[in-house]
Parts: structure tokens; C-alpha cells; sequence
């Protein structure tokens, strides 16, 4: 019970924060998995996918793919800092060595001051691809991302339209480039 009085807590504070129900606006959230004390990232994206987006995501996978399965072309990060081992230790939550997750076209993710921190992970995984027209990345700090194949960001060549807005990227090099 007291799980649900959690759940329930940190709904309305995403609804005073972001308006109606995330799902309802064409848009889901992501809060750090530290919110839900006890809980694995896991969990807490199956729960959420469960609630039809109601409820945040712990990952950017988990919100990704719900988003993409559901056609969702937001996904609201909450302000805190993320690590991309997570709980379990494991990174594929937030990317992989090919480049990470395909923005579709039109997708927007709002960082709102978040932070992805990198720092502790040996690995180069990249947050996000920009793949397609028209989708931008906004908000978001990206610590210690390193590695000849892989950073925060990878914008492919031939995408026109997209935007990477008051992001700030610490420590972060693509093989001599920030992304």
C-alpha cells in the first residue's frame, strides 16, 4: 500500500508540474529511479508501461520504446541526475555502442535541467541519435561521455531540422568532438 501512496504522490507532482496526465498530452516522463526507493528500474518501467505512460519511467529506454510502440513524440525528463549504470549496473537502459536511441522525426525530449552522468560507466554509449528531421534534445547536462564511437549525442549526417537546445556537455569527447 505504501507503494501506491508513492506512486500516487509523485503523479500529482508531475501533473502540478507538467499539466494534465503525461499519456493524454501525447507525452511521458522519466524520473530518476531514486524516486522509487526499493523499486528496480525495471520495475518501474514495466509499471509505468502498465499505466498506460501515467506513471513515470525509471529509463530512457523504457520511455523510448513506450514511445515509439505508442507513437508518443514528447518524453519530459524530471530535474535530478541520472546515472546510466542505474541500480543494476547496466547501461543498455540508456544506449548502446551503435549510437544510441533513434529520435523518430518530430520527437522532442525535454531534459529540464537534468543530468546524465556517464562518469562512473567505462563504456561509450551514446544517449540518443538524431536520425530524423525535425527532433531535438533540450535541456540536459551530459557528463564524462568519451570514446572514439560514442558520446551524449550522435546527429547523423544527412538530417536537416533538427536542435539541440541549452544542453551543456562536461567532459564529453567524440572522438575529438563534444557529439
Amino acid at each position: 500500500m505504501q507503494h501506491k501512496s508513492f506512486t500516487f504522490l509523485v503523479n500529482l507532482i508531475l501533473i502540478f508540474l507538467f499539466g494534465e496526465t503525461q499519456h493524454l498530452n501525447g507525452q511521458i516522463s522519466v524520473v530518476p529511479n531514486s524516486c522509487y526507493p526499493g523499486v528496480t528500474a525495471a520495475e518501474q518501467d514495466a509499471a509505468a508501461a502498465s499505466s498506460n505512460g501515467e506513471t513515470p519511467f525509471a529509463t530512457w529506454k523504457g520511455a523510448y520504446d513506450y514511445a515509439i510502440a505508442h507513437s508518443i513524440t514528447e518524453i519530459n525528463f524530471a530535474a535530478g541526475t541520472y546515472f546510466r549504470g542505474g541500480a543494476s549496473g547496466t547501461s543498455d537502459r540508456w544506449g548502446d555502442a551503435n549510437g544510441g536511441f533513434d529520435l523518430v522525426g518530430g520527437m522532442t525530449v525535454n531534459g529540464n535541467g537534468a543530468v546524465i552522468d556517464n562518469s562512473a560507466n567505462s563504456n561509450n554509449i551514446a544517449f540518443a541519435t538524431i536520425a530524423s528531421s525535425n527532433a531535438s534534445i533540450n535541456g540536459f547536462t551530459f557528463i564524462q561521455f568519451t570514446g572514439n564511437n560514442a558520446g551524449a549525442v550522435r546527429v547523423n549526417s544527412g538530417t536537416t531540422g533538427w536542435s539541440i537546445n541549452d544542453c551543456n556537455f562536461d567532459g564529453c569527447d567524440w572522438a575529438g568532438d563534444g557529439l
